[in-house]
């Protein structure tokens, strides 16, 4: 997989984007994926940039975040969010593009590497790396990127309340 993720936030990452122009090649076969996701509060909207149509979804995990949130302490609220996702601190640390980030680790999905005030520098999921080129703070990105999802039409998506398996369902039930 290689290609371009270009993710910015704002209101304390309540209104989130991130837009995605990779190639994904497998035996030969390479496949372009141009992805918008928006996240606002508890939603979630994916939007195929190619076909300019869109799904809407609900975070399962935002109600536990906000949780996690509310009773941290300020200077901590990196560590309370990696927490609420179930990521822990590893001791390390890392400079990335000019920046300091800490180290924590999933069992299940991998490490992350985050500054302490929750901004997102290298992750590895499952062998896929993503790694900052460019950091830019206090910039929140164009307005034009929260609110792409307002001018595509719209279906609903699955339920990820079950994890992986309400996807499974939804699928079997097409």
């Amino acid at each position: 997989m290689n290609g371009e993720i270009t993710r910015c936030h704002r209101d304390f990452a309540y209104e989130v984007y991130e837009i995605q122009v990779l190639q994904v090649g497998f035996g030969g076969i390479t496949q372009t994926q141009n992805q918008h996701a928006i996240t606002i509060g508890d939603t979630i909207y994916s939007i195929n940039l190619d076909t300019m149509t869109g799904t809407q979804t609900t975070n399962p995990m935002y109600a536990g975040l906000v949780s996690n949130l509310q009773n941290s302490d300020p200077d901590q609220m990196a560590t309370a969010f990696m927490s609420g996702m179930g990521f822990t601190p590893n001791g390390q640390s890392k400079t990335i593009q000019d920046t300091d980030c800490d180290v924590y680790n999933s069992p299940q999905l991998g490490t992350v590497c985050m500054t302490p005030d929750g901004l997102m520098l290298e992750q590895n999921f499952m062998g896929n790396v993503q790694i900052a080129t460019s950091v830019s703070i206090g910039d929140g990105g164009d307005d034009a990127n929260y609110t792409l999802y307002q001018n595509v039409p719209i279906t609903q998506g699955p339920d990820l309340s079950n994890g992986l398996q309400g996807i499974l369902d939804q699928i079997g039930q097409q």
